[in-house]
């Protein structure tokens, strides 16, 4: 391994704790844990017969108070594939200090499970017959991690060696296991399995995506806010 990425490396890992401290206070102070409101929506599960017609089965839906987000961690970061550049004088000779960018890989995890809750309804109808009825759930996603890959910017002057710059590409959130559980529907409990599956493609689509969003602008910040980070080669 090149000795200046060793030693970046290490500063990293030296100032890990404190960072993910940070990142956690942040992402409670951006109102992200809990999460009040998530997603709300309206979408089709399907035609049901009511005797006199034949109707569209809508949800609509309200995913709320997602908490477990806080407990993020950054379990490795490393700098990776360093290309240097010498500074020189106006004489084109070089004065001892120097550049170095290259790529950087984080992993991460929720220390705890990822939960939230499922409200709404179900409703049918057409003409004078009308079918509704409440949805209380929950959503559980465990095992979740996270990892990407960005960019870095060191200084090299003599033996000091300082992480001036970082920046992270959107990161990917991947849930374990990821469950649904919906309390019975009574008149439209043919539609459980279809409405579950719409809750599960919101968490895999747009739910995922914004946590992702959301994590790499706090990363992005709160590691920026801490640099420069320096270390030598003593």
């Amino acid at each position: 391994m090149d000795p200046v990425i060793a030693i970046l490396n290490k500063v990293i890992e030296e100032n890990l704790p404190a960072i993910n401290r940070k990142i956690d206070t942040e992402i409670i102070n951006r109102n992200l844990d809990p999460m009040k409101y998530v997603i709300s929506g309206e979408d089709t599960l399907g035609r049901i017969n009511l005797g006199l017609c034949t109707a569209s089965v809508k949800a609509g839906y309200d995913i709320k108070d997602l908490i477990g987000l806080s407990s993020f961690t950054i379990t490795s970061l490393k700098m990776l594939d360093p290309s240097a550049q010498a500074i020189a004088d106006s004489g084109g000779k070089e004065i001892g200090g120097g550049e170095l960018t290259g790529d950087v890989w984080v992993e991460a995890l929720l220390k705890s499970s990822m939960t939230a809750g499922v409200g709404g309804n179900v409703k049918a109808g057409c003409g004078i017959i009308k079918k509704k009825t409440g949805i209380s759930g929950k959503v559980t996603a465990t095992s979740v991690t996270v990892s990407g890959g960005g960019t870095f910017h060191a200084g090299v002057n003599g033996e000091n060696i300082c992480l001036e710059q970082l920046y992270f590409d959107q990161l990917h959130v991947d849930y374990g296991k990821l469950t649904v559980h919906i309390n019975g529907l009574g008149f439209f409990n043919l539609f459980l399995a279809p409405l579950k599956n719409l809750i599960l493609s919101l968490f895999k689509g747009q739910i995922r995506s914004a946590l992702s969003g959301a994590l790499t602008s706090i990363l992005n910040d709160q590691f920026n806010s801490s640099l420069p980070m320096c270390g030598d080669e003593n």
